[in-house]
Parts: C-alpha cells; sequence; structure tokens
C-alpha cells in the first residue's frame, strides 16, 4: 500500500514538473492553494452534490452562468476568486473522485492585474486541472479569459499570454481549450460598451453567455 502511495505521488509529481517545463508556466502564489479571505479561520463548507454530471469551477464569470450546456452542472463558482483561492476550495470540497464526466474551468482574470504574470496565471490554471485529474474527470474543459475593462484594454498583455499558453498547454497537459477571448474580440473590439458585456465590462450579457454555450457544448460528453 505504501508503495503504491508512494508511486502515485511520484507520478503527480513527474506529471507536473512535465507540464510545467513543456507549457514554460511558471511556478506562484497562483498556484499555490490558500484560503479565500471570508474562509480564513473557518471550517471549510460542506458541499453536497446531486446527479450533476459536470463540474464548473471558476470566479463570478461562472458562478453568473446559467448554462445550456445538455449536461446537468454543478456551478462550483464564486466571485472574486483567483487561482489559489479556488485551488483551496477545491481541495476542501471533498467531491467524489470519479463523480463528474466533465469539468469546465473559468480562471484566472482575477489574478491578471500587476501581481501576477501571462506565465503565473496560466501556472495557476493548470494547477487546478491537476487537481481535476485527481478526481478522476476524464474530460476538462478550460476556457480562455475574456478581454476586460474601458475598451477591453485592462490587463491586455498579460490576459493575451494567460491564453496562449493555456492553448499551447492543452495536448500535453490533457485538456480541451476554448477560445472564447477571439469571438468576444471579434463582436466588440476595443470598442466599449459591448453588447456582449455587463455595464461594469468584466461579465457577459446572455448574449455574452450564449457564446460560452455555443463553444463549450460540443466539447462534454
Amino acid at each position: 500500500m505504501k508503495l503504491a502511495a508512494w508511486f502515485a505521488g511520484s507520478l503527480a509529481l513527474l506529471w507536473t514538473a512535465t507540464t510545467l517545463a513543456a507549457t514554460g508556466a511558471c511556478p506562484s502564489a497562483a498556484s499555490v492553494p490558500a484560503p479565500p479571505p471570508e474562509a480564513r479561520g473557518a471550517q471549510p463548507p460542506q458541499v453536497s452534490v446531486g446527479g450533476e454530471q459536470t463540474l464548473l469551477i471558476g470566479d463570478s464569470i461562472a458562478a453568473r452562468w446559467v448554462p445550456s450546456v445538455g449536461s446537468d452542472i454543478f456551478n462550483f463558482g464564486h466571485g472574486g476568486d483567483r487561482t489559489q483561492w479556488m485551488l483551496w476550495r477545491l481541495q476542501n470540497a471533498a467531491f467524489p473522485t470519479g463523480k463528474f464526466r466533465n469539468a469546465i474551468v473559468i480562471a484566472g482574470t482575477n489574478n491578471s492585474g500587476p501581481h501576477f504574470t501571462g506565465c503565473q496565471i496560466a501556472g495557476g490554471v493548470l494547477a487546478l486541472v491537476q487537481q481535476l485529474k485527481i478526481l478522476s474527470i476524464p474530460n476538462i474543459v478550460v476556457v480562455s479569459l475574456l478581454p476586460r475593462g474601458v475598451d477591453f484594454s485592462q490587463n491586455e498583455d498579460n490576459i493575451v499570454a494567460t491564453n496562449t499558453i493555456l492553448r499551447d498547454s492543452a495536448a500535453e497537459a490533457g485538456y480541451r481549450f476554448v477560445d472564447v477571448y477571439s469571438r468576444f474580440r471579434d463582436v466588440c473590439d476595443h470598442h466599449s460598451p459591448c453588447t456582449l458585456y455587463l455595464p461594469g465590462l468584466i461579465h457577459p450579457t446572455a448574449d455574452g453567455y450564449k457564446i460560452f454555450d455555443e463553444t463549450i457544448k460540443p466539447l462534454l460528453r
């Protein structure tokens, strides 16, 4: 039993090292689990899972989405979350192994300010993918970061760099990448407001979420 556990742990470490080396992802606080502000000093909340087939993990963009993708969704999105907080929630949620057929990851936009590089943000998203693989979820879909802010230029370099790494990492890390960034950019370009965004210029409108539905639905099992 101890040998099997050691072997499984060694494989996980090898997978992480290989993935980080192949993608150029940079270790940082974004890829280390940390309790979100409201959870510090408190017990992790219990999570009750029903018959859902797909786990959605992410920030407020995930939390506000009411998917129409042909699969029952367990929405584990939390407003304001950064990747390190999502990792903590995921590790402490006690989701049953083998429960979900799909996972959707909408993460990284709240890390995209001046404190993290695109490489480090991608490293946080890749850490989430690794944690989902521990849950034996066979089909993982990673969604690109969206343009955001006035004229959709806020943190643009970081967002583009993150999306590029996530796109190029998909085959090696074993997930499917969805480029909603380009779809939103085609409609909004660098001109705000835009019909795909609510007034805060971060969260999609119903029309924006239709793009999520259209692009993600074909990738779910």
